[in-house]
């Protein structure tokens, strides 16, 4: 089968052109198509989504079908793009999300990792000066833990 048209284009190459945007300068939410923002999220499949058009995905993963044979559990969902079910669940990132959802974002034992880690600096006590070793998420354009979001 010729997959070339009337211009002489090879839609295959081309659409592998598009898909592999090498240039590094920006990446894309594989759902809503908008730049990746500072708190994207990576899965293990290392599909990369915006927080927010996940979350909106997954809580439609989450809604009870008739007809659904694949049934997630409580600590499950499934990647948008390729479909592999993850065995856990989104941080919990309050300056995107102010709810907390069980099986979305909640319960904290399930999260899964987000990649960062806290920027907190403690000023006084025995660690003055050591940076908090905890996982965190970005808060505007800084990274902090549940322990020191305020």
């Amino acid at each position: 089968m010729n997959n070339m048209n009337e211009d002489n284009l090879n839609f295959k190459t081309e659409l592998k052109k598009l898909y592999d945007c090498t240039d590094g300068t920006h990446e894309l939410c594989l759902i809503s198509g908008d730049e990746l923002t500072k708190s994207h999220i990576i899965l293990e499949c290392n599909h990369k989504f915006n927080y927010i058009p996940l979350f909106d995905d997954i809580v439609k993963q989450k809604k009870i079908r008739r007809f659904n044979t694949n049934d997630l559990e409580v600590h499950q969902f499934r990647c948008p793009y390729c479909r592999i079910i993850h065995n856990e669940i989104l941080p919990y990132i309050p300056t995107e999300i102010k709810e907390k959802l069980i099986g979305i974002n909640s319960p904290y034992s399930c999260m899964m990792k987000h990649r960062v880690m806290c920027e907190w600096v403690w000023v006084k006590g025995a660690n003055k000066g050591i940076k908090c070793k905890n996982d965190a998420n970005y808060i505007g354009e800084k990274s902090y833990c549940s322990n020191h979001y305020k």
